[in-house]
This record gives C-alpha cells, structure tokens and sequence, in this order.
C-alpha cells in the first residue's frame, strides 16, 4: 500500500496509526495547551474561539469517521504480523503508548476522586501513577534508543 498511490476519499479518510497520533497530538496540544499555542496567534484577530470550538470538535469528529470509515465501509482486516519487535518503534506503537498513558492517568485520577468523593478518605493510588509517570516513559526512551541504534545500522 505504501508504493499504491491512494486516491479519492482514501487520501484523507483511510485511518493509519500515523494519521492518528499526529491528530491526537495537534488535538493535546490546541486543547489542553490553547493559552500558548492557539490564543496568541487568533485572539488579536477576534477568531479564537470559532477555531478553538472548530478543532476541539473537529479533530475528535474526523478521527471518529476516519475508524468508521477504515473499520466499517472499507473492511481493513488487521493482520498480526509474523515477527513482532517489542522495542522497535512504529507509528502503530507510539499510538498505544500515548492511549496507554492516557489510559493510566485517568484511571489514576479516577481511583483517587472514587476514593476520596465516594469513601471520604485521602487515598493516593501507586500502581497507575508509577505505569504512567515511570514504566510508560521507560519504555518509550528506550524504544526511541532501541530504533535509533537500529536505524543507523542499516546505514
């Protein structure tokens, strides 16, 4: 597929794991980072929030019938590969680890509000905070190594 030429709605809508992680990341960094990426360029233009309410809302949209359309119309079987690297990074793989983390931190955060709102004791939970702030950045540096040190024996 990668020698094929896409065309059509193909080019835009076909969901790879590259296409995912670059959107989930424009997606982190205009919603949860707006106030140094996004409001000093359109604020002074008046426009902040029409393109602040267009990508929150439009980015979540696109990946949402990009699976559709990948999983549903076009029926892409995944296949499992025959030799699988566990440090070798893929657009795949950075895109598990980002769900992973993400995963880890609001499962973290859910425990503690569960804990404290619903048992009224002050309970910090180790287990998803350790996977999230230690594990999941351990092993993505020495993924990036790994496929560095990789990248460069080829040459």
């Amino acid at each position: 597929m990668k020698n094929k030429k896409k065309k059509g709605l193909n080019k835009y809508f076909l969901l790879t794991w590259k296409r995912f992680v670059i959107s989930a990341l424009i997606f982190i960094m205009v919603f949860f980072f707006r106030h140094i990426t996004i409001r000093p360029i359109f604020e002074p233009l008046g426009i902040y929030d029409i393109v602040f309410n267009t990508l929150s809302y439009g980015i979540p949209a696109y990946l949402l019938f990009s699976f559709f359309y990948t999983i549903v119309i076009k029926k892409v079987k995944f296949k499992k590969s025959k030799k699988t690297n566990l440090f070798l990074l893929s657009w795949k793989k950075v895109g598990i680890i980002l769900i992973s983390w993400i995963g880890a931190v609001v499962i973290h955060n859910l425990i503690y509000a569960f804990s404290l709102g619903v048992l009224g004791i002050e309970f910090e939970e180790a287990v998803f905070f350790l996977i999230a702030n230690v594990v999941i950045p351990i092993y993505f540096i020495i993924c990036v190594v790994y496929s560095l040190i990789k990248l460069i024996k080829r040459k």
